[in-house]
């Protein structure tokens, strides 16, 4: 009988960076690239297609889609720019999806986009990566998800509440409510990959209902149901594109379409990866690209072109117009699921790269420990809540001394996220030189020109996102990612004096 604690590795020790480990085979060592480190050692391939395609999506449907259509029609004031806008964004979206799931299938490996990193330009840019990815970007993104899902939290306590404008919530029940939500569903990811995939799961059937009764709203408002103020907010609408401001509708509705490259970081636990993670990547990323489209067109229909550029809240006003009140409170209650959703798909995923880190030998040992009942990297998991619950009371209590707010860190997560886009990107180019003869179970499509404008778009996204934001923004990734090269530094001191 095989002894359960070897099979799962031992909780107390991070196992060695070797190739193989009695699981899986390490492909890429008949490659002629370094062998595969064995950091799927431990973990448990329980993920099938569904799971895997949900959390593609899971990981993309946030808060976004509730605000960004507002941002997008303040810069587009005509119907055809607005639908360019997202349909781009769509299409730059697919071009994405397309790059990894040809990396997905080429390494179907425990720590996803770490690995391609690694593998094209070196451990010390690839520790960059992950480092920048807890300090800040996975963080911070757990960080704004968790006070948006408080803000429309707090609008439903009102209503129940009876307690009209005034906040239910204060500055200390904020802190203690948010911290609370990352901390449990840290700890309900720690008891195993399949139970979390289960519950984010039951999350994400919740979010696609919001978003198809959104949609549904607005087909009954164009057949002439409803009340709805415009008689038909679709058809009054100007068509025209304003080209120059292209620009920054685009960026809005990238943000809302980010999130599909996380997915492959649990490549590990996904049973036949080669074949099913490209799918799901695929399937997912279509499958939020026509619920965003039709989410926009019924918005753009409720409340006419103009009403959409005036509101913060068009989702949550085109159910108001549409149901009344009660509608507002409804999608309220779909954003706090939506958030909660997304909260918990992050601390699924990211948690996988800080594992491969410290199976590589290039981040703390104690993350590339797997539980030994549970089988998921639960040093790694609730190392990643503490940051994000650090970065989420910061923005509750620092804001007005040190103007720490959850706009700066979410214009720092854009600026770090599509740097690392880019950089993928140019590993697909790599790859494809490299490894001319690999085989590949998926191969993305029209290469070069797809992958092409992927790469290109990514780095315009960063000059974009350097030429609009104030100098003292970039001031939280530059600490950083200068914070994580004198890491780098300070190993190879260390080694050298050893």
């Amino acid at each position: 009988m095989t002894d359960r604690s070897t099979e799962m590795g031992r909780p107390g020790d991070a196992p060695p960076a070797v190739a193989g480990d009695g699981l899986r085979p390490a492909p890429n060592s008949e490659r002629g690239l370094r062998p595969a480190l064995n950091s799927e050692r431990g973990l448990r391939p329980a993920l099938n297609v569904t799971d895997t395609m949900l959390l593609v999506m899971g990981g993309i449907v946030g808060a976004g889609i509730f605000f960004s259509p507002h941002r997008v029609a303040e810069a587009q004031p005509g119907l055809g720019g607005i639908l360019v806008t997202w349909l781009l964004g769509g299409l730059i979206a697919m071009t994405g999806a397309f790059v990894f799931a040809e990396l997905g299938g080429l390494f179907p490996h425990t720590g996803g986009q770490y690995v391609y990193l690694r593998e094209a330009y070196g451990k010390d840019l690839a520790f960059l990566y992950g480092w920048n990815l807890l300090a800040m970007v996975s963080s911070g993104a757990i960080a704004v998800v968790a006070g948006v899902c408080l803000f429309n939290l707090d609008l439903v306590l009102q209503l129940v509440a009876g307690r009209g404008e005034g906040r239910v919530l204060g500055p200390h029940g904020q802190a203690i409510s948010g911290t609370a939500l990352i901390l449990v569903l840290a700890a309900l990811n720690v008891r195993g990959v399949k139970l979390g995939a289960r519950v984010h799961n039951a999350f994400m059937v919740l979010k696609v209902a919001g978003l198809l009764l959104v949609i549904a709203l607005g087909a009954w408002s164009l057949s002439g149901g409803g009340g709805a103020s415009a008689p038909s907010g679709l058809a009054a609408g100007p068509w025209t594109v304003v080209p120059a401001a292209l620009a920054p509708a685009l960026l809005a509705a990238l943000f809302s379409y980010g999130g599909w490259q996380n997915v492959a970081s649990v490549a590990g636990e996904v049973r036949d990866a080669p074949r099913v993670l490209p799918r799901a990547i695929v399937l997912g990323t279509s499958a939020v690209i026509a619920l965003y489209l039709g989410v926009n067109l019924s918005v753009a229909e409720i409340l006419g072109v103009e009403g959409l550029g005036a509101t913060r809240t068009p989702v949550a006003d085109a159910a108001g117009a549409v149901l009344g009140a009660w509608g507002r409170t409804v999608i309220a209650g779909v954003v706090v699921v939506s958030t909660v959703g997304i909260t918990h798909a992050l601390l699924i995923m990211p948690p996988r790269i800080y594992y491969a880190m410290a199976h590589d030998g290039t981040f703390l040992r104690a993350c590339g420990r797997s539980h030994a009942r549970w089988a998921t990297p639960h040093a790694a998991i609730l190392l990643q809540a503490a940051f994000a619950a650090a970065h989420f009371l910061a923005a509750t209590y620092l804001t007005e001394a040190y103007r720490y707010d959850l706009e700066t860190v979410l214009e720092s997560i854009v600026f770090v996220d599509w740097i690392s886009f880019a950089l993928a990107g140019g590993a697909y180019f790599l790859f494809r030189r490299r490894l001319r003869d690999a085989p590949r179970p998926y191969r993305a499509p029209l290469h070069p020109w797809v992958p092409l404008v992927f790469l290109v778009t990514s780095a315009a996204v960063v000059v974009e996102t350097v030429r609009v934001l104030e100098p003292g923004r970039l001031a939280v990734p530059a600490a950083v990612l200068a914070a994580g090269g004198l890491f780098l530094a300070a190993r190879r001191v260390a080694r050298r004096g050893g």
